[in-house]
């Protein structure tokens, strides 16, 4: 009778100690889900950082994504939303592409500065005294242009990247600079046209 007491009692003991044990395993594996170790501030700086401020802008749209695991950011060109929008997520500052119908992608670094290529910036009607220059942008590379005075007109395509770019033949020798007020040409060459060089305002 008292070795069938004794053998209840360790069977007891030996459960209750494992019982504890394994309360305190899982204890010890629970982890906090969808953590926020970015906060908004914290998005907004990872993006301002992901894309060209020159071309785009960005606002919060909800702060709830995807319940509750992502900032969600409307991207705008220009003042026109374009998609896809962008998504930084609250725990890791990771960036995903969000399309129309919601559909998540990885981030393609798709509103990045892209060097070497022709910005619609540059087109647009530019004055200086009596002389007009309208720009056109062709393609990625390159953009049309036409000088006007009372006298002359004269019709090309430059090629070059988003800040420069040039023109040269027989007779010009034309360097194009986009600047804050408009673009600034330089003539190195012997064309019709007198005083070409300088800086020309943007006017529309």
């Amino acid at each position: 009778m008292k070795r069938r007491i004794l053998l209840l009692l360790s069977l007891v003991l030996t459960f209750s100690v494992f019982g504890f044990v394994g309360c305190g395993k899982d204890k010890e594996e629970e982890t906090p889900q969808n953590e926020i170790t970015v906060n908004e501030e914290d998005a907004d700086k990872i993006l301002e950082e992901s894309i060209n401020s020159e071309v785009y802008s960005y606002t919060l749209k909800d702060e709830n994504f995807e319940d509750g695991k992502y900032y969600l950011y409307e991207i705008k060109e220009n003042d026109t939303p374009v998609y896809p929008s962008i998504a930084v997520s609250k725990e890791t500052g990771e960036l995903v592409s969000v399309f129309s119908d919601n559909t998540v992608e990885s981030y393609d670094n798709r509103y990045e500065e892209v060097e070497n290529t022709i910005q619609k910036d540059w087109s647009g009607t530019y004055t200086k005294g009596n002389i007009t220059l309208t720009l056109s942008k062709s393609d990625d590379t390159s953009f049309e242009f036409t000088i006007s005075d009372t006298k002359n007109e004269f019709f090309g395509v430059a090629h070059g990247d988003s800040k420069e770019a040039s023109y040269k033949d027989n007779e010009y020798n034309l360097k194009f600079e986009l600047t804050e007020e408009g673009v600034k040409l330089t003539d190195d060459g012997k064309g019709g046209f007198s005083d070409l060089s300088g800086d020309y305002t943007r006017v529309e």
